[in-house]
């Protein structure tokens, strides 16, 4: 599908999902064989790859505290982020700052409205559930890790009948957690991939986007860190 063989540079994921999102997200294939679905399929499939990876015991980085303590101590900060990981939560807790991901109400417990340090997550977090029913979103506690991977959300049954796997690895895999604690949806993962035609219609990410817009607009200070 890239032009790639034996002896070229394997394609950067940056190319795997753009090439994916141009022909999933337009409804056609890519090649004789991929349509929509499978390439759907693939994309879930592969950012569950990805989390696994980084999905490592983390180890506490001194000079970064440092730096989340000098700011968080000075200025009244707000982080804007593209990444999915969750280091600056780490670094937050570990400062015993909580983690405000939405002003939102949660449904489950509507008063008193949410507080913390605000962390806008344009693209999505590994550790967000998003229920398609009642468009809420569920946060697992930052100290279990990448959750979306643990309890499957990026995972979908069909998506393995698709590539006619046998009923023992949808066993193996397993769905736990998937039922959505404000009405007893389904949750699922949202995150947005890396590439230009990506998938931006989680209405969710539209009040993240408005929040960041207005931190940034209000702010008197930006602080790229990259």
């Amino acid at each position: 599908m890239f032009g790639w063989n034996e002896s070229r540079k394997r394609p950067s994921l940056e190319d795997h999902f753009t090439q994916i999102d141009l022909a999933a997200n337009s409804g056609h294939y890519l090649g004789r064989t991929y349509g929509p679905k499978k390439l759907r399929a693939l994309r879930r499939m592969t950012i569950h790859r990805v989390f696994t990876l980084i999905d490592v015991e983390p180890r506490i980085p001194p000079h970064i505290d440092a730096l989340i303590r000098q700011l968080t101590t000075t200025f009244q900060v707000t982080v804007v982020t593209t990444n999915w990981d969750i280091m600056v939560e780490r670094c937050l807790e570990r400062e015993g700052r909580s983690v405000l991901y939405s002003r939102q109400p949660d449904l489950r417990a509507p008063e008193p409205a949410p507080t913390g340090l605000p962390v806008w997550k344009l693209h999505g977090s590994g550790n967000w559930g998003y229920c398609e029913v009642c468009r809420c979103l569920t946060t697992g506690e930052i100290r279990l890790g990448k959750i979306a991977l643990h309890f499957g959300w990026l995972l979908e049954p069909e998506d393995f009948n698709v590539f006619g796997a046998g009923e023992e690895v949808l066993r193996e895999l397993g769905t736990a957690f998937r039922e959505c604690l404000s009405c007893g949806g389904r949750l699922a993962a949202r995150v947005a991939t890396f590439s230009y035609r990506k998938n931006l219609d989680v209405p969710f990410f539209h009040s993240i986007w408005e929040e960041a817009r207005d931190s940034l607009r209000q702010a008197d200070r930006w602080l790229f860190v990259g």
